[in-house]
This record gives structure tokens, sequence and C-alpha cells, in this order.
């Protein structure tokens, strides 16, 4: 009787138990589908946990360091400085990459793809002693002090026996990361109809998206890599920087992946100075002049940056007029989207 008592008071528990809400990823057509993982749907509730955990110091060894404290929503989830200060004051490897639109991008992540996936990411920020140098018990014990967490995890993850745990953090942590979507930009609302750019914009996005072709078509040849909407085709490319850093080959073992860096978005691009992975450039203007021409030739660099030019034997060069780059400029800027700071 007792045992038959039991048995209908945990039916009776987990009946009242409630699936989390399906999270609406919202975004335009023109994106495309994104890359979500199917052992870790979106839901509300997960997406909520994991903005609080984002948020919160105490994933770090001294509970001085969040996920925010370098991945900054008024800098498109980067950080304004080379390099981020960790725990004990050490600073990253490298400069810290944004987090916008990532559901877009099929990994691997990191600007020298140290991480397959999001959440593999996300763990290695943790654990990382330069980092936020975490210990996943110790976080847990934390956690379980904390009854508004508690109740978060409950809702989050009804359907474990024990929903405080590692794998639920960095699940947590993986759907907030992904319900980062910027789409509200001036480039946006042109693509919807609501927005008239400007002749500079205009010309800017032209020569953004143009290839130079020599006495066919003036182009800054951006596009090749920056491609589509989201401004990426998620390559890893050696892109002409001098001195030639490990990069990709330091998880590849390749020799030909030296100083390749992941392609990085240009989302909210304007908010996301210094540039590059080494943080070499503190200014949009730099980063143009680098690929008009600055471009450092090696047997590593990229191809598709060889040939870069639009007048006979300049290459690479782009040759690019003073008007021509601030047209440039004016394109990358009509990518803010200032709604990237209440996510």
């Amino acid at each position: 009787m007792i045992l038959w008592v039991w048995v209908l008071w945990v039916c009776s528990c987990q009946s009242k138990l409630e699936n989390p809400q399906p999270y609406i990823l919202e975004y335009p057509f023109y994106f495309g589908k994104p890359h979500l993982p199917q052992d870790n749907p979106l839901t509300q509730e997960g997406v909520g946990l994991g903005r609080k955990l984002f948020f919160l110091n105490d994933l770090s060894s001294n509970q001085q360091v969040s996920c925010a404290s370098c991945h900054k929503p008024e800098y498109n989830f980067g950080d304004h400085v080379d390099f981020s200060i960790g725990v004990s004051g050490q600073k990253t490897a490298f400069n810290v990459p944004h987090l916008v639109n990532l559901a877009w991008n099929s990994g691997p992540f990191g600007w020298n793809g140290r991480s397959k996936t999001i959440r593999a990411a996300i763990e290695n920020a943790i654990l990382s002693e330069k980092e936020m140098n975490g210990n996943f018990k110790i976080i847990v014990q934390r956690i379980h002090k904390n009854p508004s967490l508690k109740k978060a995890f409950a809702a989050a993850f009804p359907f474990t026996t024990e929903p405080i745990n590692q794998e639920n953090i960095l699940k947590a942590l993986e759907q907030y990361v992904l319900s980062l979507v910027s789409y509200k930009s001036n480039y946006d609302l042109w693509q919807e109809g609501k927005y008239q750019p400007t002749d500079s914009e205009k010309r800017g996005f032209e020569l953004f998206f143009k290839s130079p072709k020599v006495g066919i078509q003036k182009g800054a040849g951006c596009g090749d890599c920056h491609t589509g909407h989201i401004t990426t085709n998620g390559r890893f490319i050696n892109n002409g920087l001098f001195p030639i850093e490990e990069g990709l080959m330091s998880n590849s073992s390749v020799i030909y992946d030296k100083g390749k860096f992941k392609v990085p978005s240009l989302r909210n691009v304007a908010l996301s100075a210094p540039y590059m992975h080494n943080a070499i450039f503190s200014s949009l203007e730099e980063v143009i002049e680098h690929y008009n021409s600055g471009v450092h030739v090696s047997e590593f660099t990229d191809p598709i940056l060889l040939f870069q030019q639009n007048e006979l034997g300049q290459a690479p060069n782009l040759s690019l007029t003073n008007q021509e780059k601030q047209d440039l400029l004016s394109f990358l800027k009509m990518l803010t989207d200032s709604t990237i700071l209440n996510k």
C-alpha cells in the first residue's frame, strides 16, 4: 500500500511538469536556414536561463568575470580593447570575437578554429586559465545556493533527475548565444523597402560586393569572403597580415593552414573595434587601407587576395580613391543594428 501511494505521488508530480515553450528564432528569409543543434532545441526557458548565466560572475574561479565581461552587448557582444582581461588579470590569447548571428555559422568556432561547436567554445572559455578558469563542480554548488537559478533550471530542463549539471549549463548558454540575431540595420530595412540609402552607401554596397576586374568593373572584392547577407563565408583564410602567426595550423597541424583565421561577419562591424584576431587595426579606415594596399604576400596568402587589382600591374592593390574608401565605410556603417544592445 505504501509503495502504491508513493507511485501515485510520483506520477502526480510528473504530471505537473510542463514542457518548455519553443523559442521562435526571428530572422529575415534572406538569411537562409540556421544551423541549430538537434539535441538542444531553443526554448523560451532555456534562452532565458542562458541569458542569466551569461551575465553571472559565478562561472569564473574568482567570481569576478562573466561571459559578458568580454562579450559586451554594446560592442556587438565583443570587446573594445585589444585583448580582454580574464581572471587574475590575465589577457586573452586573441581579440575577443563577437557572438552575433552564429546560428548561421556551421563552425569550427574561434579565430583559430579551436572549437567544433558553440557549446564546445563556451566550455573552453569557462575552463581556460586565461579566461574564466572555472570548475563545473564548484559552479554547480554555487548555483544550488541560488533559489532563482534553481527554479530557472527546473523550468528549462524539467524532465531530468538533476537539472543543474555541466551539460545543462552549457546547453542553456548555447541557446542564448544562438538567440543573438541581428537583422534590423539600415541595410536590412533597405532589403525590406523601408530605407533609402544615400548615394555613398549605394556606391559602397556596389564596391563591397563586386570583384575587381581590370577594364571591366571597379570593385573591392570584400564580398568574396564576406559573402551574402550574413557577410561571411565561414572559412579560414590568410588575409595577408604580417607577421604570420600559426592560426588554424595550431589545431589542424596542416602547414598550409598557417596564418589562416576565421572570416568574421561584418554585421555591426562599426561597433566591433579593434579589428583582426590580433587587434592590429583600431579603425575601419585602417582595415580598408590594409586590403587596398597593405596585403602581405607569402606562400600562405589566400589566392583570392593575391590577384585583387583594379589596374594592371598593381596586384595585390585595389587602387581605391579616397571617395571610394569613404563609400565603403558608409556601407559598413549601414550594417549597424542598435537593437542588438537589448538582446
